[in-house]
């Protein structure tokens, strides 16, 4: 996919959160934490991403590799059903960051559809 990061604006900020909320697809640190991004800008960023063929046989690629395990092979499932509809638009990508919290998110650049959305939690070692 080609990338161009943009800063969100406080606008961007209540729209994401009002389709979140709508469509019931975030957990309650995430929501808390793009509402506080909404007004520090901390721990957010937004990419305008064109969804291209070539990033869809990527993914086709891994899941035929299954290199990574199950659950991100399930995850490149998912993602390559969700973004096909989506090949030569642009989408929007948030990265939210907060504590050992992330999560990316795809929306329509109207912020009336939500495309895909991942949580993780980054793996602390004890070292």
């Amino acid at each position: 996919m080609n990338e161009k990061t943009v800063t969100p604006t406080t606008d961007d900020c209540l729209l994401l959160l009002r389709l979140l909320e709508r469509t019931n697809s975030a957990s309650a640190w995430l929501r808390a934490a793009i509402a506080d991004g909404c007004s520090k800008r901390d721990g957010m960023t937004i990419e305008e991403t064109l969804v291209t063929e070539s990033y869809l046989s990527f993914l086709t690629e891994q899941i035929e590799l299954g290199a990574r395990g199950v659950d991100e092979t399930a995850e490149f499932e998912r993602w390559h059903v969700q973004l096909s509809p989506y090949i030569g638009q642009m989408l929007l990508r948030w990265c939210v960051a907060s504590g050992k919290n992330r999560s990316s998110i795809r929306v329509t650049p109207d912020y009336q559809c939500l495309v895909t959305i991942s949580e993780y939690e980054l793996a602390v070692s004890d070292d």
